[in-house]
């Protein structure tokens, strides 16, 4: 065993990665001090063959670590780009290393295979490709950029339809902020169609990633980012995941079916509120409601319907209850503390004399997140133009005050409701 001063190991990757942690395995000797040669070795990761002290991984090697008979980790604090690892001991000792092992970052678990899509950007800046956002090394200079443009965009094209859940940033650090950047995801060629993901993150640090979830999640094909007005679009590493079907689901998934929707001062004595659950929602609680403070209509009650068994819970507006079953009613189903709402509307027939105003060209709208729709409501009788739009019970919409139709374009799953 030859001892010499400062030695050190080194292995060329002949290209660059990004690493996330090596280990070193001392050897295994009875000789305790054999094994403490290894005291004080330190792993650094470089992009040359003479690292810096800054681009060190993990801590020296302590006592403890040198003795046992184990693999000792070095981790990386951000991922690392590096062509070069080197172990290195200070001072005047030997180098006896039995295993070395690097572990490439893990950048997004669940992630797509994106290094042979196809990407495009609207400019190229210098040799800063669209590629370059997918080539798995997250930090400058290997990173896409467009020149200093209006409304700059950058978009992969996934080649077929995936099921995207979340999308992780890496943007440059010269370059414009996310802040204004919108994500989206969708089956149209022309980005600004699809459907946008949000982020609840702030700003990341240099080197950090944003992440953008789509909530639901999105069929796509295509997934852009965009800023809007005059900037120049960065991205260091783009990762798309696939949706995680085995996630715990925060809502209940039910239907609620009102049977007959339009309603008579007398008559209609069978007229129910339904709730159909599927089986794994048996156990949920079910409740019923009204919109305004005035409670449910006279006589109103549950109904157990034993040929249907656990599937439907009923709630029946019998004929004494007039034309006060009609209005805007709800149904509560809460499971694991978290409660979701369904609301219907029931109207008056016509030719009741009923005090209704307006009424909708359509009683209920069916649509997929990404669509455009319209909202039409008609005049039956009234006495004015001062019309005004709720979101579920709250604030009026005053932006759409006094409008009988509006049009919402790539609605999301927030626009429910209104």
């Amino acid at each position: 065993m030859d001892v010499e001063e400062n030695p050190w190991w080194m292995i060329n990757l002949t290209a660059v990665h990004c690493i996330r942690r090596v280990a070193i395995r001392n050897i295994d000797d009875l000789h305790e001090s054999t094994r403490l040669n290894l005291m004080g070795a330190e792993v650094s990761t470089s992009l040359s063959n003479t690292p810096r002290v800054d681009e060190k991984c993990g801590s020296n090697v302590t006592q403890y670590q040198a003795l046992i008979n184990d693999w000792i980790d070095f981790t990386c604090d951000l991922p690392r780009l590096a062509q070069y690892v080197r172990i290195e001991i200070p001072g005047q000792t030997a180098l006896i290393l039995c295993g070395v092992r690097i572990w490439p970052c893990d950048l997004h678990p669940a992630a797509l295979n994106l290094t042979e899509k196809r990407s495009y950007q609207s400019s190229t800046s210098g040799n800063s490709i669209a590629s370059l956002a997918l080539d798995y090394l997250p930090s400058e200079p290997y990173c896409s950029e467009t020149v200093n443009e209006m409304n700059p965009w950058w978009k992969l094209d996934l080649e077929t339809s995936q099921c995207v859940g979340t999308i992780r940033i890496w943007p440059t650090a010269h370059g414009a902020t996310l802040q204004r950047a919108s994500l989206r995801a969708g089956l149209s060629d022309n980005h600004t169609s699809n459907v946008e993901c949000k982020t609840s993150q702030p700003q990341p640090s240099p080197n950090d990633f944003t992440e953008f979830t789509c909530h639901p999640p999105v069929l796509a094909r295509y997934v852009s980012v965009d800023i809007p007005g005059m900037a120049s679009l960065g991205l260091c590493e783009v990762t798309v995941a696939a949706c995680d079907f085995n996630q715990k689901v925060n809502s209940v998934d039910f239907t609620v079916v009102v049977n007959p929707a339009l309603i008579g001062p007398t008559g209609d004595d069978d007229s129910v509120i339904a709730v159909y659950r599927g089986p794994d929602d048996f156990a949920s609680n079910v409740s019923f409601g009204r919109q305004v403070t005035t409670g449910l209509p006279s006589g109103s009650g549950e109904i157990v319907d034993s040929s249907l068994g656990c599937t439907v819970r009923l709630l029946q507006l019998p004929e004494e209850g007039g034309l006060d079953r009609t209005g805007v009613f709800y149904a509560e189903v809460t499971k694991n503390d978290v409660v979701t709402r369904i609301q219907s509307v029931v109207l008056p027939k016509d030719g009741t004399g009923s005090r209704v105003h307006i009424g909708p060209a359509t009683r209920t709208m069916t649509a997929s997140i990404g669509d455009s729709v319209t909202l039409q409501m008609h005049i039956v009788s009234s006495p004015n133009n001062h019309y005004r739009w709720r979101h579920n019970g709250g604030e009026v919409m005053e932006s759409w005050n006094d409008r009988l139709s509006v049009s919402l374009s790539s609605i999301t799953e927030s626009d429910e409701g209104i």
